[in-house]
């Protein structure tokens, strides 16, 4: 149980990252939105590339810091877990739970669904990317995350 509420977190974690980085304006979060949106928005002027690049460095920052940060404390110090094993097993759950997320809740349905991440002046371009693109950079991370999830169990065990 205590696993399963410490995943919520981690999700909820997830989550408030993209909304505190768009707030109420989506085009904010430009740098997650397919190629052809991001070049009419630059045409517009709604935003410039420095900018969506600025907003990319310090968004991804502060993800990578906490989705590996939070695994860390919750399975060293919070679950005291001190066998590689099972502290890698749960680093994988955290980090495939958060990839399985963020594939089908965020871009499946929050951003396929909801109107808020549609931007005036590109309503024509479809703003959701294409379900294979999404399922091939699920499994990419689904690759990634594995040495990345050793790396994380390693500081676990050490706290």
């Amino acid at each position: 149980m205590l696993f399963a509420f410490q995943i919520l977190i981690y999700l909820i974690f997830f989550t408030a990252s993209i909304k505190l980085l768009v707030l109420n304006d989506p085009v904010r979060g430009i740098f997650f939105y397919p190629k052809e949106v991001q070049r009419r928005i630059f045409e517009l002027g709604l935003t410039t590339k420095e900018e969506a690049k600025r907003r990319k460095v310090i968004f991804f920052t502060i993800l990578v810091i906490g989705i590996a940060v939070l695994p860390v404390i919750f399975i060293g110090v919070w679950s005291n877990i001190s066998d590689f094993k099972t502290a890698f097993i749960q680093a994988v759950i955290f980090l495939e739970a958060m990839n399985l997320y963020d594939g089908i809740v965020v871009d499946e349905i929050w951003v396929r669904f909801s109107k808020f991440w549609i931007i005036k002046g590109a309503e024509d371009i479809s703003h959701v990317k294409k379900l294979p693109f999404v399922l091939a950079e699920r499994l990419i991370m689904s690759a990634v995350y594995i040495p990345v999830a050793a790396g994380l169990a390693k500081l676990a065990v050490m706290l």
